[in-house]
């Protein structure tokens, strides 16, 4: 989820591809709150067995990164994202894993981190 999120809705707001150019705009970090649960107004994500990973992207990753995390992100990345290595790979499955309360099978897998 890209943080600035203004920037994205400006651009196609002003082709008219937005349904409702009066909607609310919310930053990256505001939808991930309300993504990951922490958001008193929504729990959406309630059953862990299918609980996503969430991953906040920022042009400007020194400006956002904080952000990004207090609001929920599993991941902070830049953009371009990082190229998808087997390290990589690994980290986000072992991350899923525990996420989804699956401590047991994450700690058994030898090749993550």
């Amino acid at each position: 989820i890209e943080e600035r999120l203004a920037l994205f809705h400006r651009h196609y707001s002003s082709k008219g591809s937005l349904p409702n150019n009066n909607q609310a705009l919310l930053s990256g970090s505001a939808l991930l709150k309300i993504l990951s649960g922490s958001s008193k107004n929504c729990l959406l994500l309630s059953d862990t067995s299918s609980t996503p990973l969430l991953i906040g992207v920022s042009s400007h990753l020194d400006e956002d990164k904080d952000k990004l995390q207090r609001g929920g992100a599993d991941f902070v990345w830049s953009k371009p994202p990082p190229m998808m290595t087997v390290k990589l790979r690994d980290l986000i499955l072992k991350a899923l894993l525990l996420k989804r309360g699956k401590d047991q099978i994450a700690s058994t897998l030898k090749w993550c981190m």
